[in-house]
């Protein structure tokens, strides 16, 4: 088996013990598509791209892999309640930085990869879909991990 699975099985140990309240999103790949109940305060993680650092150690070499957190919250507010979209904006961006100070203290993530970090967000988008309204923010976290070859 890859490192890969130990290193996604992290990342989502993480994110539900740092944030208990939030469901799993069935289909973290395409957010819109998941269900309304997935999204009222939901996160998904998706394996993104890899590279090759170029260097070989004792047979093993290493990797640098993006995984996209997607955090979606619904936005439990009118159109005109300003108080209360900012209420919802602050709180998603404050929950994305709880799992980004959790990974970042524990960057090896017990030691199933050599390093792991923040390396951007998206930034805060809508989703507006059927009969709801949801904040969604995608931030991407860099890990390097060796593989056998």
């Amino acid at each position: 088996m890859t490192k890969i699975n130990d290193i996604y099985d992290e990342l989502h140990s993480i994110t539900q013990v740092v944030l208990p309240e939030y469901t799993e999103l069935p289909n973290p790949y395409i957010p819109d598509d998941n269900p309304d109940i997935y999204m009222k305060k939901g996160y998904g993680i998706s394996i993104g791209a890899a590279s090759n650092t170029n260097r070989v150690v004792s047979k093993k070499v290493s990797i640098l892999r993006d995984f996209d957190f997607v955090f979606v919250r619904q936005i439990n507010s009118t159109e005109t309640n300003t108080g209360l979209i900012k209420s919802n904006a602050k709180a998603i961006m404050e929950d994305s930085f709880k799992v980004l100070e959790e990974i970042e203290n524990n960057t090896s993530l017990g030691q199933v990869c050599v390093k792991a970090e923040f390396v951007s967000d998206s930034g805060l988008d809508f989703i507006e879909a059927d009969t709801q309204r949801f904040f969604i923010l995608t931030m991407v976290v860099s890990v390097e991990y060796f593989e056998t070859l």
